[in-house]
């Protein structure tokens, strides 16, 4: 068995695992969807990098729906198999128009949240919810992450690479062609 024979990880890339659950859209609700989704991601011996860049993504989803979205209750639900989580946040909200991804100011508190969930995932988008609504998703590889993750411009914090290159690399490759190694 790939997993080591821990029946809680799909035993199959056709396997797939579903958790949803429903919150009553308040302040407190992407706290709730943090701890829910944490607690069920690691009962499914997911790694901890990936279960904390999904809760990451879970909060940001739950909390612009709690913001923008007008709802009463906010639905959430999580995919685990086939080598990737896919996480869905729907919404009943009176919001006409689709999530974007923002350019804030640096001076701006908030907004920058679909930016942080597009650099983290593999892919995000959202969809009209029926009867109303949005329903924003985003997918995270769960097999062993790529030991480079690109960021929006395609370019490598400087974390990244003392993780992956050891602190030396800083020294040894100027900054300007820390995107060609990356």
């Amino acid at each position: 068995m790939r997993n080591g024979g821990d029946s809680g990880v799909p035993q199959m890339d056709t396997e797939v695992l579903r958790e949803t659950f429903d919150l009553a859209a308040r302040g407190t609700s992407a706290a709730e969807a943090r701890h829910r989704s944490l607690a069920w991601l690691t009962g499914h011996a997911v790694a901890r990098e990936v279960a904390d860049i999904a809760v990451l993504i879970v909060s940001e989803f739950v909390t612009n729906a709690v913001v923008h979205g007008g709802s009463t209750v906010i639905s959430c639900t999580l995919h685990l198999g086939g080598g990737l989580l896919r996480i869905e946040v729907t919404d009943q909200g009176t919001g006409g128009t689709s999530p974007v991804i923002r350019h804030a100011t640096p001076d701006e508190l908030s907004g920058r949240g679909l930016l942080l969930v597009s650099a983290l995932s593999e892919a995000w988008g959202a969809s009209p919810a029926v009867p109303r609504g949005w329903t924003v998703w985003a997918t995270v590889r769960t097999a062993t992450l790529a030991r480079r993750r690109r960021h929006p411009r395609g370019s490598v914090t400087g974390g990244s690479v003392n993780r992956w290159f050891g602190k030396r690399a800083l020294r040894q490759v100027p900054r300007a062609r820390w995107r060609m190694i990356a």
